[in-house]
């Protein structure tokens, strides 16, 4: 059981912020299906995913946890971006928001004495870590190639996430 109502009110917001982030990247998926870089389509598809399963991964602990668990509205995501190296800004500062977001919630259930929730938050904060890089690398890519066709559509192919296990 989760104690602190502040703990509680927190994982509720993360969970809107990581639908919030779902919505952001299926966003910028449908923006880049409007362009030839389908690849690119498909890794802000997949990132969406990969955030969704992230609020449920928070839903679940709360309900695990007999927290109450309610859904918060998400604001509209932007739907268009002047160019690779805009989307690419926006969601290294999606991530850079969230890992701010988890640190929040982990620096709370640490003065609430709540060692479960904290437990919990480690794999956010390992995960964050990954993402905030992957995004970051994505960006200098995205800016190395600039305008150039080929290596643009060299970036594009090589976005493509590799399927899931299970054939999923």
């Amino acid at each position: 059981m989760i104690t602190s109502q502040a703990v509680i009110d927190l994982l509720n917001e993360q969970v809107r912020n990581e639908l919030e982030s779902h919505a952001i990247y299926l966003a910028m998926s449908a923006w880049f299906e409007t362009t030839p870089f389908k690849g690119f389509s498909a890794k802000y598809r997949a990132a969406a995913l990969e955030e969704h399963g992230h609020a449920m991964k928070i839903y679940d602990y709360l309900a695990d946890r007999d927290g109450r668990i309610k859904i918060l509205s998400i604001p509209e995501p932007r739907f268009e971006y002047e160019s690779i190296v805009d989307a690419a800004k926006a969601a290294l500062a999606q991530e850079r928001a969230v890992s701010g977001q988890i640190r929040k919630i982990y620096a709370t259930a640490q003065a609430e004495g709540d060692f479960e929730t904290l437990s919990f938050l480690k794999w956010f904060l390992d995960e964050q870590v990954e993402e905030e890089k992957t995004a970051q690398d994505f960006l200098g890519y995205a800016e190395i190639a600039g305008s150039s066709p080929t290596a643009l559509l060299e970036l594009d192919e090589k976005a493509v996430p590799a399927p899931a296990a299970g054939g999923c």
